[in-house]
C-alpha cells in the first residue's frame, strides 16, 4: 500500500509506502524533530506538518538524569538507557516526549511541583518517596547494586570505624543519603553527583564516601578502594518511573506498557545493550 503525496522534489509526486509513515509518526512520538524525521523518511517538511495536526499526540514533560562528563565541563550526558526506555514506553502508548534535564536530586521536587509528568533515573519506590510522588511497577526487575563504603586508595584507613570518625560523601536525595541520614552518629556531606563527591574524596576534604559501583566515574575507579562493611546495603529495591501524584492514571498506562515491554524481553534487551554504567536507586 503506497500514498501519492505532492509537493515534493520539485513538485513531482512522489509514493511513500505505510511503513514510512508509521516510521514517521514513531519518530516522532520518540521525540525527533520534523527535520529529522523528513531526512530519514524522505517525506517533505510541509507534508509532516500537516501529518503531525492529524496525530494529536499529547506531549509528557519527562525529568530526565543529567550528569557531568569525566572532564568536569559543564556540559552532561542522560543515562542512554533511561531515554531508550521513555522513547519506546511514549512510543507504544502514542505520547511524544519532552525530556527536561535535571540533576538527580532535583528530578522528584520538578514532578512534585508538576514541571514535568514524570521523572526516570534508576529512582526506587522508597516509603520515603512515596510521600511526594507516585510509582510505576519496577522496570528492571532483576536490579542489583554493588554497594559498599569507599576510600581513597592511598587512604591509611581499613576499617569503617576510621572513616565514621571523619564525615562521609552521599548523593544528595539519593537512598544512600536517607540511609545514612537515620544513623545519627555518623557525619555526612552530600554533593549534587558522584563526579564532585569523588573530587572530594580525592583531596581529602571527605573520609569516605557510599556509593554503588556503576554509579562512580569509571575514570576513577582505580584510585578508589572499597571498605567491606556489617551493614546491609542491599535495600531492596527495583527502578521505578516516578510520576506526580495526580497523574495516576497516567502511572497506570506506563505499567501496562512496562509489563508488556518486559513480557517481550525489551527492556532486558535494552539494559544489555546500554552502554552506560551509571547505576542509580
Amino acid at each position: 500500500m503506497t500514498s501519492r503525496l505532492n509537493g515534493l522534489r520539485g513538485g513531482r509526486p512522489i509514493s511513500h509506502s505505510s511503513e514510512q509513515f508509521r516510521l514517521a509518526k514513531y519518530l516522532y512520538l520518540a521525540g525527533h524533530s520534523l527535520n529529522f524525521i523528513s531526512q530519514k523518511t524522505k517525506i517533505s517538511l510541509s507534508h509532516l506538518y500537516r501529518l503531525k495536526n492529524d496525530w494529536h499526540v499529547r506531549t509528557i514533560r519527562v525529568a530526565i538524569n543529567f550528569e557531568p562528563f569525566d572532564t568536569g565541563h559543564q556540559m552532561g550526558v542522560a543515562d542512554y538507557c533511561d531515554q531508550q526506555l521513555i522513547y519506546a514506553i511514549c512510543a507504544n502508548l502514542g505520547y511524544r516526549p519532552k525530556l527536561i534535564y535535571q540533576p538527580f536530586h532535583q528530578l522528584l521536587k520538578v514532578v512534585e511541583l508538576g514541571v514535568a509528568e514524570l521523572a526516570i533515573a534508576n529512582l526506587s519506590a522508597a516509603d520515603f518517596r512515596r510521600k511526594t510522588n507516585l510509582f510505576s511497577v519496577p522496570y528492571d526487575t532483576q536490579h542489583r547494586d554493588d554497594i559498599s563504603f569507599f576510600v581513597a586508595s592511598d587512604s591509611p584507613h581499613s576499617h569503617l570505624n576510621q572513616i565514621f570518625k571523619g564525615r562521609i560523601g552521599v548523593t544528595r536525595s539519593s537512598m544512600h543519603d536517607h540511609f545514612l541520614q537515620k544513623q545519627n552518629s555518623i557525619a555526612t556531606r552530600t554533593f549534587a553527583n558522584e563526579k564532585l563527591m569523588v573530587d572530594a574524596l580525592i583531596q581529602r576534604q571527605i573520609d569516605g564516601l557510599l556509593s554503588d559501583t556503576g554509579s562512580l566515574p569509571v575514570s576513577s575507579l582505580g584510585k578508589l578502594r572499597a571498605i567491606s562493611s556489617g551493614f546491609n546495603l542491599n535495600y531492596g529495591l527495583k527502578p521505578s518511573i516516578a510520576f506526580n501524584l495526580r497523574e495516576d492514571r497516567l502511572g497506570a498506562e506506563f505499567n501496562v506498557a512496562i509489563e508488556r515491554l518486559n513480557g517481550l524481553g525489551f527492556i532486558d534487551e535494552l539494559l544489555e545493550k546500554s552502554s552506560s554504567n551509571e547505576r542509580r536507586h
